[in-house]
């Protein structure tokens, strides 16, 4: 019924996965992560270093064979972090993480190259359950995405390199996750809900020259629950495992994450 509805909507058979701009970094000074409780490393005060702090800087305590895997080694110029993504948050509520921005750097265009690395779009998913929604929400993800790339490209004339997640299935990301988390018809819909919007997503960034990457498709089949393991162990013996609770990742999804973004904003 849910594919049946999608195809008459134009939403399946559209390509999602990874895409890059064709520019690439030179000198970054400063990075900006902005988005949800994916990001917001302030706001879920895990046990183990979040993507986001990865990203910038290995922590050889939880992974002492990545060093100089992260954007410190990569761009030595990288001086500046600004996290300013909030817990909860839908992509409407990026331009008032603008607001925070411009409230730490102050007013007007700031010197410098800038990386800005955004999580968002599965609140959106989560605050409608309609499937007739889905045009809808992905209209409103893409138009305020788009919104936030002018708004920082005029604030970092000097060059703004945005790169954004898209949104895993939030039902155990290829199993259908513990019964407490997601009823089997809310795992079908999600799932199928996701990839479309998904796909969008990546039609957008490369329409508009922002890199998306391939969350979904990194984290499928590495659902919470899904093998039985223990999901309060954020380094769980099973390397498949890495799910800490119904939505965010552990330490492995975590580090997994941090890995996705290195290689699509450095390159392979």
């Amino acid at each position: 019924m849910i594919v049946a509805l999608l195809a008459s909507l134009g939403l399946t058979d559209v390509p999602h996965g990874t895409t890059t701009p064709d520019v690439r970094p030179e000198a970054p000074t400063r990075i900006v992560f902005m988005g949800d409780s994916l990001t917001d490393v302030e706001g879920m005060d895990t046990p183990f270093p979040m993507y986001p702090e990865l990203l910038v800087s290995n922590d050889a305590r939880w992974w002492p064979g990545a060093e100089g895997q992260d954007l410190v080694s990569a761009y030595p110029s990288l001086a500046v972090v600004h996290n300013v993504a909030v817990g909860g948050s839908v992509s409407s509520a990026l331009r008032w993480q603008l607001r925070e921005l411009e409230a730490r750097e102050g007013a007007g265009p700031q010197r410098g190259e800038t990386l800005v690395v955004i999580s968002t779009g599965g609140n959106d998913v989560l605050e409608s359950m309609d499937p007739f929604a889905i045009p809808e929400i992905t209209r409103g993800i893409t138009a305020n995405l788009r919104r936030v790339k002018g708004a920082l490209e005029a604030r970092y004339p000097d060059g703004m390199h945005l790169y954004v997640a898209n949104i895993p299935d939030p039902t155990g990301a290829g199993d259908a996750g513990e019964p407490r988390c997601w009823e089997p018809e809310q795992a079908v819909y999600l799932d199928e809900m996701v990839n479309a919007i998904n796909g969008r997503m990546r039609a957008a960034g490369e329409s508009e020259g922002y890199g998306v990457v391939d969350y979904y498709g990194l984290v499928r089949d590495h659902g919470y629950g899904g093998l039985g393991v223990d999901a309060a162990d954020p380094l769980a013996a099973d390397p498949v495992h890495w799910y800490m609770d119904c939505v965010h990742p552990n330490a492995r999804g975590n580090d997994a994450l941090r890995h996705l973004f290195l290689e699509a904003i450095v390159g392979g």
